[in-house]
């Protein structure tokens, strides 16, 4: 008996939760391999009335992480973002401004990305693109000039994966690129297939910190929190994320953006990874290991 009502429970929790076909995701035995880069031995630091709101006395400034990305697939590789580059005093004047005048500060660049690439053994000609989530400095590690920049038209194709338009970049269902703006002028975001029923979400600048995607009562469906937690705070919890669009070109755009990326977050099928998130630091493998079996152990869970 106990163990039918075991059965039970389970099969009624496992219908609350979505799945990757609940976002109209295809099937596809086809996969990549992720491969995460921290930039920075340190962190950037940057003002927190740009992400969050209201702003706790004492954490005026608040630290954030710096992450890039290495997708395979079948011989090709492709760099997701690129991170800042080693000597942020040489940006063009406006944007080194930054740093110069105290607003941003930087620790350990650690030589930049092409200096990671090749001491993890991997060539810079085997490269084969670069796709930048948005054109910010902290993410193209240089500027234009001379390079092949190749714009993204999402309108020539009626696909859709929870309300964000996408596009199939290879063809055979295991890397899509979707269409996350408001934070800048076409910011991207991609979905990597790690394995044929589970999913990396790399969402750029969707948003810098976990407080603007979390708390959400969807997410509470999968990961509940700890009883003894909300005994605790049970004086204090905030029914609402912490957001701020200060840092947003469309803030309008942007939260409907995160509100979509949000849904798959509270999916276990779906790991969302962000550029800036601390909370990634010591729980996220880094290079050499790839993250394609993160979602099943158990320091990936925590995120």
């Amino acid at each position: 008996m106990l163990a039918t009502r075991s059965a039970i429970f389970l099969s009624l929790v496992s219908s609350t939760l979505a799945s990757f076909h609940d976002f109209g995701i295809p099937y596809s035995d086809a996969t990549v391999n992720v491969r995460a880069f921290k930039v920075t031995g340190g962190y950037m630091t940057g003002g927190a009335s740009a992400f969050l709101t209201p702003v706790v006395p004492g954490h005026e400034n608040i630290p954030v992480s710096m992450y890039a990305f290495l997708v395979e697939h079948n011989g090709t590789r492709i760099m997701i973002d690129l991170g800042l580059q080693s000597d942020p005093e040489n940006l063009p004047p406006t944007t080194a401004a930054y740093f110069s005048n105290g607003f941003a500060k930087v620790a350990d660049v650690a030589g930049g990305i092409p200096k990671m690439l090749v001491a993890g053994g991997i060539s810079l000609q085997s490269i084969n693109a670069v796709m930048w989530s948005h054109a910010q400095f902290d993410h193209i590690d240089a500027d234009f000039a001379g390079r092949k920049v190749t714009k993204i038209d999402f309108s020539k194709n009626n696909i859709t994966f929870g309300g964000l338009q996408a596009l199939d970049y290879f063809g055979d269902g295991s890397f899509y690129l979707m269409n996350t703006p408001g934070h800048m002028s076409g910011h991207l975001t991609t979905l990597a297939r790690t394995t044929s029923s589970s999913f990396i979400v790399l969402s750029g600048d969707t948003y810098h910190h976990s407080g603007q995607l979390r708390p959400r009562p969807e997410l509470q469906v999968a990961y509940p929190c700890p009883g003894e937690l909300v005994e605790a705070a049970k004086s204090g919890i905030s029914t609402d994320y912490f957001w701020s669009p200060d840092s947003e070109l469309d803030p309008v755009t942007s939260r409907v953006s995160l509100d979509k990326i949000a849904s798959f977050d509270a999916d276990p099928d779906f790991l969302v990874v962000v550029a800036h998130d601390t909370t990634l630091d010591g729980l996220l493998p880094v290079l050499p290991a790839y993250l394609n079996q993160c979602a099943a152990e158990q320091y990936c869970v925590q995120i």
